[in-house]
């Protein structure tokens, strides 16, 4: 959603996106997924892709060795990638450096207006009437 609220300084691009079903490669619990969204607002997984069809689990990417079909394989890092997955809704925002929401001091109401607007306890209009409140960013 483009969001335009006065001048071109203002503007900001809201994005949400749908959660993943999780890789299988960790024995996530419902209730584990549901404390760390509570907790932080958001759940995510980090694992790897060898030669685009085994999935690894971040710590074998990171070591650069593999079980895969029992054997332990020592993985090409050119055929291998990194992925992340979100097992909850998400949201962000992409808006120009000089945008007020580049301002560090509006960081901490940012982050619980975003946590909110996925919550439906707040609306992108919100964040907007918030940005219209920062100041306009100085570079001096």
């Amino acid at each position: 959603m483009a969001v335009n609220p006065r001048s071109y300084y203002q503007c900001f691009v809201y994005i949400e996106a749908n959660p993943m079903e999780p890789s299988g490669l960790y024995d996530w619990k419902d209730s584990e997924i549901q404390n760390r969204i509570e907790k932080y607002g958001y759940r995510y997984e980090e694992f790897g892709v060898y030669q685009r069809k085994f999935l690894i689990r971040r710590s074998e990417y990171d070591d650069g060795a593999a079980n895969i079909n029992g054997k332990i394989i020592d993985l090409d890092w050119r055929a291998t990638e990194s992925r992340m997955r979100y097992l909850s809704p998400y949201n962000l925002v992409i808006a120009a450096f000089a945008n007020p929401l580049s301002n560090p001091a509006f960081d901490k109401t940012f982050e619980q207006i975003m946590n909110d607007i996925l919550m439906g306890k707040a609306s992108v209009e919100d964040l907007s009437r918030a940005v219209l409140d920062l100041p306009k960013r100085s570079f001096s």
